[in-house]
Formats: C-alpha cells, sequence, structure tokens
C-alpha cells in the first residue's frame, strides 16, 4: 500500500515539474517569439518579410515592439486591413499593393488599362496616388470612367463615349451625330468636356429637341440643314424663300420655320 501511494505521489511530482517547466517555456516563449500561422519569428525583429502569404491574426504583429518595415505586398492584407495597420504601426514602414481585378497593383503605378470597371473600383484607386493616365478604350462602364476622371482631375481618363451606335473620344472637340433617338444623348454629351460643335446629319428630330439640346449646351455651336424643295439650307439661313413650293398648311411652314432660328 505504501509503496503504491509512494508511486503515485513520485508521479504526481513529475507531472507537476513538468507541467512547470511547460508552462515556463511557454511563457519564455512568448515573450521572444510570435507565431504567425505556425510560423515563429523572434519578436524583436525590425525586418518582417510577409509578401505573398496569408497573414492571418493581423493583432499579433503588434506584438513586434521593434518592428520598423513590414512587406506584405501580394498578401491577404486588404485595403482596409492597410489601413487599420498604418494606424496601428504609425513608426513601422509598410510595403503593400493594391488588390485589384484579380491582381495586385503597386502603389505607385503611374499607367493603367482597362477593360472594365464598377463604382467600387473607381475609389480603390485612390490609393494609387501616383496614376496619371486611365487608357480604357474597350472598356464599356462609361458612367464608371466619368466618375473616376470627375474623382481624379489630375488623372488623364481615356475613352470612347457612345452616342447613337457610334462612339466618340471622350476629349473630341467635333462631332457629327447621325442618330439623336438615344434617350441620354443630353447626359452623353456632358461626358465630352471640351466639345465645341456638334453637326447634325441624317433624319432630324422634332425641332423641339435640336432646340432643347442648343439650350443645354450653350457653349456648344450646333448645326444641321434642312431639306426645302430641291435645295438643302444651312440653319443659319436668314432668309428663306418658299416661291414655288406646295406648303401642305399653315401648321407645315411654321414647322419648318422652327429649323432656322436665325431667320429674320
Amino acid at each position: 500500500m505504501r509503496k503504491a501511494l509512494k508511486r503515485a505521489l513520485l508521479i504526481l511530482l513529475i507531472a507537476a515539474v513538468l507541467s512547470g517547466l511547460a508552462l515556463g517555456g511557454m511563457r519564455l516563449y512568448q515573450k521572444h517569439y510570435v507565431n504567425l500561422n505556425g510560423v515563429s519569428y523572434p519578436k524583436y525583429q525590425r525586418i518582417l518579410d510577409l509578401s505573398g502569404r496569408d497573414v492571418g491574426d493581423l493583432e499579433r504583429l503588434l506584438r513586434f515592439e521593434e518592428l520598423r518595415r513590414l512587406d506584405v505586398r501580394r498578401s491577404s492584407v486588404t485595403p482596409e486591413e492597410y489601413e487599420w495597420l498604418c494606424r496601428e504601426l504609425p513608426k513601422c514602414k509598410i510595403s503593400w499593393d493594391l488588390p485589384f481585378q484579380g491582381d495586385f497593383l503597386d502603389l505607385e503605378t503611374r499607367t493603367l488599362t482597362l477593360t472594365s470597371l464598377t463604382g467600387e473600383e473607381v475609389e480603390l484607386l485612390d490609393y494609387l496616388p501616383s496614376l496619371t493616365l486611365v487608357e480604357a478604350w474597350e472598356c464599356p462602364d462609361t458612367q464608371a470612367l466619368v466618375a473616376l476622371r470627375q474623382r481624379r482631375p489630375e488623372c488623364q481618363v481615356r475613352f470612347y463615349v457612345p452616342i447613337g451606335g457610334e462612339r466618340f473620344d471622350c476629349d473630341a472637340t467635333q462631332i457629327t451625330l447621325w442618330d439623336l433617338s438615344d434617350p441620354q444623348v443630353r447626359e452623353k454629351l456632358e461626358w465630352l468636356p471640351r466639345l465645341e460643335k456638334v453637326r447634325l446629319e441624317g433624319t432630324l428630330p422634332k425641332a423641339s429637341v435640336i432646340r432643347e439640346l442648343t439650350e443645354s449646351f450653350p457653349d456648344v455651336e450646333f448645326s444641321w440643314s434642312v431639306q426645302v424643295g430641291s435645295d438643302s439650307l444651312d440653319c443659319r439661313t436668314e432668309v428663306l424663300d418658299l416661291t414655288g413650293l406646295h406648303c401642305d398648311s399653315i401648321q407645315w411652314i411654321s414647322g419648318l420655320i422652327r429649323y432656322f432660328p436665325q431667320l429674320r
């Protein structure tokens, strides 16, 4: 009985010693090392390279008391997490690149080619302060591109504006429109900030539609021609001679003269 009791006490003593050693070792480990996703790093190292990795719990990075350079490029760190790290580690230089459309962009990127763009991505590009040129000729997301140009006036954004089945350079100064049936034509003309002249060709819309356009864009010169009999008359015609023409009604004449705003 006594031998069994002694043996049990000895086992308990050994277990207590081993437990104490393990606890002490754990405390010693935690004092000198930080575990990041199963990898141990010295707690007092000044440079930490986590590029291309899943960083895991970001709060663990705050345990590196002497950290001065942190590389998390091409990693799992999101834009929101990057901002958090910058706030929490003000003395540390953090290298990070922007996850964008399935790739990563260096924060010093100056030129970018896009084939698509969303409203959220427009805001993401704020992380590229050096961006000076965006080429988006094949991008159909015109509204997002317009929003980007308005948000980043220092950056040249190049794209086409579709109007009536045609596409126009966003920096065009003169255009010819053959179709004004596009319900967004007025809005889309606003996407051409350098526009100076618009020539209307083909079948003309109602004179009231043209008048609304000219009044909406007083700094743009609109021009068109009207077929009167066998003659094609410029809209700036001041004298209209209807001699010899068969006029159906006063209403027809009234509608015709509305296409000539400079008639005397």
